[in-house]
């Protein structure tokens, strides 16, 4: 009789379990992993129908619902996620972005709920970015952009908003990429 590949997965690891420091407080409602101190807190939503999350003292544990090779994918991913999570909630995230211009002189600015993009290839129209909430945006010398927060997921949902400046402005999708060399670049992560 032939094993299937998923029949060797069985026997070599039933949970994935992830060491968490103790200066740190965990809570689990309903697939949702909350990390706090006293200062600050995080949460992300760890809610699959392929592995559950057990929270016991000084541990994570992450258990599989079934033994395929999805779910052992699965299962890596939310391990991976979860040490993301401790190690950006204790260092922090910070990415750079500048925005250099060569035709049109590009500005941005900061508004307590949206990011205003001004100028851009020389619309008129201004391109308006929702923020997200947890990171905080800075803005110097009207084209160096700053995020910080304390999850590289966020970090990174604000980013792929920024860099989609080209493609939201209307005005910008019918000009030539060839002569008009203003763009965003990612700095620093």
């Amino acid at each position: 009789m032939k094993k299937s590949r998923h029949d060797s997965l069985t026997g070599k690891l039933t949970t994935a379990n992830t060491v968490v420091s103790t200066d740190l407080n965990f809570d689990l409602k309903s697939g949702v992993l909350t990390i706090s101190d006293e200062n600050k807190s995080l949460s992300l939503c760890f809610k699959n129908s392929y592995v559950r999350l057990d929270l016991s003292p000084g541990k994570i544990t992450i258990v599989p619902l079934a033994l395929t090779k999805e779910h052992w994918a699965i299962l890596n991913t939310t391990r991976v996620r979860i040490k993301n999570m401790i190690s950006d909630f204790t260092n922090g995230v910070q990415t750079d972005i500048n925005y250099e211009y060569n035709s049109f002189t590009i500005s941005l600015s900061v508004e307590p709920d949206r990011l205003v993009v001004r100028n851009y290839l020389g619309s008129r129209a201004d391109i308006v970015l929702k923020r997200v909430k947890g990171v905080e945006v800075t803005v110097r010398d009207s084209i160096h952009v700053t995020l910080k927060s304390l999850s590289r997921e966020l970090n990174g949902l604000m980013t792929s908003r920024l860099t989609a400046v080209r493609r939201l402005s209307k005005f910008a999708l019918k000009l030539d990429k060839r002569k008009f060399f203003d763009n965003y670049y990612v700095v620093a992560k």
